[in-house]
């Protein structure tokens, strides 16, 4: 495992604990939207936030996490 590897998410994470409240819309919010711009519609907070839903209403498939959305 190569040095900058291993601190490649080094400001993923400060940006996480940069979070002010402690309530998972906050948390989630801190994270940084790795995605392209173009034809983005839904926060990325906000699909993170359906998928942790999801995962704790016990959803063991992309197909449970549509139907749970």
């Amino acid at each position: 495992m190569g040095r900058g590897r291993r601190n490649r998410f080094l400001p993923v994470l400060e940006s996480v604990f940069a979070a002010t409240d402690l309530d998972l819309i906050s948390y989630l919010k801190a994270i940084p939207d790795a995605r392209m711009r173009r034809g983005v519609r839904i926060p990325a907070w906000y699909l993170l936030l359906v998928a942790v839903l999801g995962i704790l209403s016990r959803c063991q498939s992309l197909r449970d996490l549509e139907r749970f959305s």
